[in-house]
């Protein structure tokens, strides 16, 4: 599954010229010591919203996103086959995590890795929400197809 053009818009990296922060300053020289973020703000990672993820992620799959029943996340329901790949997006607290997480599951299998194998261990499954969310998706789901 190929990602379309422009389908992560609104959680891309924030990079480009322009950005808020002084961009200019390319150096490191001034920043704020917290390695990495020199202080100007270009190439560091915005993490989307929960809502905005499950909407691309749903619109991604030409699918809806549907609130979960604890009110903190979405789940998007992917008909694939003869299987539903279900994917919760959830808020911080849900799960016991204290970061938004997403979890990508099998209809009567089981969730899957970041390398697409099945797990029931939630160390594995469990996966902080990021700027690349939905590249990971979509990798772990077709590694899964791939190797059955």
């Amino acid at each position: 599954m190929e990602l379309q053009d422009g389908s992560l818009s609104s959680v891309e990296t924030g990079s480009s010229g322009g950005s808020d922060g002084g961009s200019n300053n390319n150096s490191g020289s001034g920043g704020n010591g917290n390695g990495g973020n020199s202080g100007s703000g270009a190439g560091v990672a915005l993490v989307p919203t929960v809502h905005d993820a499950a909407q691309t992620t749903a619109r991604h799959f030409g699918t809806v996103a549907s609130q979960a029943k604890n009110q903190n996340g979405f789940v998007i329901n992917v008909l694939h086959g003869k299987k539903t790949i279900v994917i919760r997006i959830m808020g911080a607290g849900s799960g016991g995590r204290n970061l938004p997480y997403f979890r990508v599951s099998i209809s009567g299998l089981s969730s899957l890795t970041l390398e697409g194998a099945l797990s029931n261990d939630p160390l594995l499954t469990h996966i902080d929400l990021n700027s690349d969310f939905l590249r990971q998706i979509i990798h772990m789901i077709d590694t899964f197809m791939n190797n059955r």
